[in-house]
């Protein structure tokens, strides 16, 4: 991934993460792990896992294409009203 602005793409992925969430998507195929991805939640499965989490995955309704942010949708938590 590239950017024109340093760590724009952290915040790309942040935004990608958030959303797939919000839609109970399962997982996010990384490919190559690194310590950056585990930082940021990442877990390293094995292939047969993987496979087995995927054939699941798979079975759910996705979203139509092409794929919008919810509309309203801010990766970052909103404030709480307090009482």
């Amino acid at each position: 991934m590239f950017s024109r602005q340093r760590d724009a793409s952290k915040i790309a992925l942040l935004w990608l993460t958030r959303q797939l969430s919000a839609w109970d998507y399962a997982l996010i195929d990384c490919q190559v792990s690194s310590t950056h991805l585990f930082s940021l939640g990442a877990e390293e499965v094995s292939r047969d896992e993987f496979i087995a989490r995927l054939k699941v995955a798979v079975a759910e309704p996705g979203q139509p294409s092409p794929w919008q942010f919810d509309p309203g949708f801010s990766p970052l938590p909103q404030p709480t009203e307090e009482a």
